[in-house]
């Protein structure tokens, strides 16, 4: 199992990128860990799936461009956009 966290702009795109891949990237777990006064969230994600086909099913999300740049795994996340992604 591996810890995915990211960021994304508000819950809604968060929610997008679950109904359109939940089946296929198989989540054993997704918690949101974070919720402040902007609409940002930080969630955290339980996944057999490597960190690059996540990525590309972010890309799918038509507003998911902050979740792309931010997901890491748990333990290297800071929360900063790779703008190059």
């Amino acid at each position: 199992m591996v810890e995915y966290r990211l960021r994304a702009e508000c819950l809604s795109d968060f929610v997008e990128f679950l109904k359109t891949s939940i089946k296929t990237i198989g989540f054993k777990k997704y918690t949101v860990v974070q919720e402040g006064p902007f609409p940002d969230i930080e969630v955290e994600l339980d996944s057999d799936v490597p960190l690059e086909f996540i990525r590309n099913e972010l890309k799918k999300v038509t507003d998911g461009h902050v979740m792309v740049q931010t997901i890491a795994l748990k333990d290297l996340y800071t929360g900063e956009r790779d703008h190059s992604l």
